[in-house]
């Protein structure tokens, strides 16, 4: 499962397809607000990921993912934004996408953050790996806290 939050139907509608044609779960929302109040709601399923845009009204997805980091320190995250990649130090993301950007590289990402969250042993990743079981000696190779398995935070 996969959750995409950005204030563009355009863009978080392109993302659902082109995730569900990949064979994964999507839930989508319009912005951080909306989010958050669905994370305290029963039917909160965490995420393998949550993509994110960072310029939104009502509040920044920089500050989003402050609150998603608060309530789940480990939750990976993605930003995509059309403006800068500087992020406020600390914050920790798995990737940032520029817009416009191209599916191949979403699909790349994906694939492989399914992969990590599976090689975490989350319960729920079997059904969003392709492939099989995954190959024990694989390390998750996107450089972040939340996918490095090995600089995760204590």
């Amino acid at each position: 499962m996969f959750h995409i939050v950005d204030d563009d139907n355009y863009i978080r509608e392109f993302l659902s397809e082109l995730l569900i044609l990949l064979g994964h779960g999507v839930e989508s929302f319009a912005c951080p607000l909306q989010y958050l109040s669905y994370m305290e709601s029963p039917g909160f399923t965490r995420p393998i990921c949550v993509f994110t845009d960072i310029r939104m009204p009502e509040m920044s997805g920089y500050e989003m993912i402050e609150e998603i980091h608060r309530r789940y320190p480990e939750q990976r995250i993605v930003t995509i934004s059309g403006y800068s990649q500087e992020k406020p130090p600390g914050l920790r993301t798995c990737q940032f996408i520029g817009k416009p950007f191209n599916p191949a590289d979403i699909e790349q990402l994906v694939t492989t953050l399914a992969k990590c969250h599976a090689m975490d042993g989350a319960p729920d990743a079997g059904g969003d790996v392709r492939g099989g079981a995954p190959d024990e000696s694989w390390k998750c190779p996107i450089n972040c806290f939340e996918c490095d398995r090995n600089k995760r935070p204590a």
